[in-house]
């Protein structure tokens, strides 16, 4: 199977790298001219989405993964109705774990999305940047941590988190990569990325 990964950065990378299996090829669309998305407005996310859909769809994928929460939550149910094609979204893997001692650890946007539900949120907009960057990650996770510790587990739902072992800080993650792994079963990829 082909599979399509869009997100605006280093995220995707992290999801291809943790899913890979024997049978499929993977097309990663790092759209890093428009990094981070976690900020930019529902409608200019549903064009751009829509616009790397086509644009996958056009390189002969057979499912498009939105590997940005952000992306998921905002503009999956836009591209399900204007396009006739297999599309889910990250953020559909960590949703049934989520509880009310769970904190939410994501972009502004995704955060803005999940308190409307009654979640409580942390803006990880910072931690996301140092990521892309490469710089002072330990130093910006160290200061949240202490905001982490009144809840049972953190949902990671940036997946530019996927890069950090948060184990080594002692905090329990809910991630989306097993229950995806689970959907695209005994399928190998090979990464072929583009960045924007």
């Amino acid at each position: 199977m082909r599979i399509g990964l869009i997100d605006s950065g280093k995220g995707a990378l992290a999801v291809a790298r943790h899913l890979q299996s024997p049978d499929n090829e993977w097309i990663v669309l790092m759209d890093e001219a428009f990094f981070p998305y976690g900020n930019k407005s529902k409608e200019f996310l549903c064009k751009r989405a829509y616009y790397l859909s086509r644009i996958l769809i056009a390189m002969k994928v057979d499912k498009i993964i939105l590997a940005c929460n952000t992306l998921s939550l905002m503009t999956l149910d836009f591209l399900r109705q204007n396009l006739d094609f297999d599309i889910v979204g990250i953020f559909d893997f960590i949703k049934d774990d989520l509880t009310a001692d769970t904190l939410i650890l994501g972009s502004q946007n995704t955060c803005k999305m999940v308190e409307k539900w009654g979640f409580p949120t942390l803006d990880g907009s910072r931690l996301i940047e140092s990521i892309q960057k490469n710089r002072n990650i330990e130093e910006c996770l160290k200061e949240m941590i202490p905001y982490f510790e009144p809840y049972r587990n953190v949902a990671l739902a940036c997946t530019h988190f996927l890069n950090i072992p948060f184990d080594k800080f002692g905090i329990d993650v809910i991630q989306p990569l097993e229950k995806l792994k689970e959907e695209l079963k005994s399928k190998k990829p090979k990464t072929i990325g583009f960045r924007l």
